[in-house]
């Protein structure tokens, strides 16, 4: 029973501290809408916090910006680049690159995949895999395909599930109080 409560403290407060980050201190954001759409935006931001990239990784450079793709979702995008791009990440700044559909790229850090780039996916999966990009998406089954951290909507409610074994395939270790906040899923068949 403590295990289970530890768990669930956990996971409370790593919900509390996504939810927190909704109070963005930029005035821009501050006229936009709470939406879906801007919680996810800010969650994808969050997410960045609680994954750690291998030692050698560009992310590491504090003098290279973070590079945050966004493929397939041009409103998203827009999003991303008004909340996200004037704050840091992992102490860095930001740069976002929106990508079309059909487009991929090397130099993103963590890619958003939209819905217009679902048929891409295996190209991003393998990607990943060879340049340990974070992978987030928010399309149903893309998790189960190799996506390491998918955001749903459930009962009014907005949660997340993570890939942790297709993040170590990449590369990525995904903190431990995140894991606990999310709903496991496994990929249903082997990937590259």
């Amino acid at each position: 029973m403590p295990s289970r409560w530890l768990n669930n403290r956990h996971a409370l407060s790593l919900t509390t501290l996504l939810l927190s980050s909704l109070a963005l201190d930029d005035t821009h954001a501050a006229d936009m809408p709470i939406t879906v759409e801007t919680r996810r935006v800010v969650w994808l931001e969050r997410f960045t916090q609680y994954v750690h990239w291998p030692k050698d990784h560009r992310v590491q450079n504090l003098e290279q910006p973070f590079t945050l793709c966004v493929a397939g979702d041009p409103a998203f995008f827009t999003l991303v680049d008004a909340l996200i791009a004037p704050r840091r990440i992992r102490q860095k700044t930001v740069r976002p690159l929106p990508l079309s559909g059909g487009e991929t790229s090397d130099d993103c850090d963590a890619a958003f995949i939209g819905s217009a780039s679902v048929s891409d996916f295996d190209r991003w999966l393998l990607l990943s895999r060879q340049e340990n990009i974070l992978l987030v998406s928010a399309t149903a089954g893309l998790a189960e395909r190799g996506a390491h951290i998918n955001m749903y909507e459930e009962q009014g409610l907005q949660k997340f599930e993570i890939n942790n074994v297709s993040a170590q395939q990449s590369g990525l270790l995904i903190d431990a109080r995140l894991l606990s906040a999310g709903r496991p899923v496994r990929s249903k068949e082997a990937r590259p």
